[in-house]
């Protein structure tokens, strides 16, 4: 018995042996193309607007006075004769006709990147339209002494200017700028001081104006 286990054991190896010597080599060396496949890449238009959070518009004692640059003065104009007297006209440019109206430029006020590929004729992208907001032109003058004059100036209108072209308007226009560098531009708001409000020294607030950008 033992004898006949053993010739049968070996002759299982012997077989199993000749399976593993006599199997098929696994084929190489195939590959199938498909040939140019197409890609389609979309990318989104982009109009973005940065403007400043606040305008402060400083007016200076030149442009209220025309000569001073100093906040006091004094001159000698008349002679007190019984008669005549000391001159009461105003010594200040922006009296009478002018009444105490001012242009102001601010520079770099707002900015915008835009990636837009169409353009108009004259082969711009983007606009830029600025306004006073709605309800919001009258400016309060809180004095030095902390009293609040309402209606105390107006703010009569806005224009605005790309990067320093002096060439103001309410609707302006540019090439698109992309998205690095933006187009940026200036603020030119046109303010008048009242006269019921003596054009006191001190603080104006409560106006505002609108910026808004689009695409052409």
């Amino acid at each position: 018995m033992k004898t006949r286990f053993l010739a049968i054991a070996v002759a299982s190896t012997a077989a199993l042996g000749t399976f593993v010597l006599s199997a098929p080599a696994h084929a190489g060396g195939l590959e199938a193309t498909s040939g140019a496949i197409g890609v389609t890449v979309t990318v989104p238009e982009v109009l973005y607007l940065r403007t400043v959070d606040t305008i402060s518009a400083p007016i200076s004692i030149f442009e209220i006075t025309g000569f001073q640059s100093t906040g006091s003065r004094t001159d000698r104009d008349g002679v007190a004769d019984g008669s005549n007297g000391v001159n009461l006209t105003s010594p200040f440019v922006q009296q009478g006709s002018q009444n105490f109206n001012f242009n102001k430029v601010i520079p770099n006020v707002f900015a915008v990147w835009s990636n837009n590929s169409t353009a108009d004729a004259s082969g711009n992208g983007i606009s830029i339209t600025v306004q006073p907001t709605a309800n919001q032109t009258n400016l309060s003058l809180t004095n030095a002494a902390g009293t609040t004059v309402t209606n105390a100036a107006t703010l009569n209108g806005v224009q605005a200017s790309f990067g320093g072209q002096n060439n103001f308007s309410s609707v302006i226009k540019a090439v698109t700028p992309g998205l690095v560098t933006p187009a940026f531009g200036d603020i030119q708001l046109n303010v008048q001081l009242n006269q019921s409000a003596n054009q006191g020294a001190g603080t104006y607030t409560g106006a505002a104006i609108d910026i808004i950008a689009a695409s052409l």
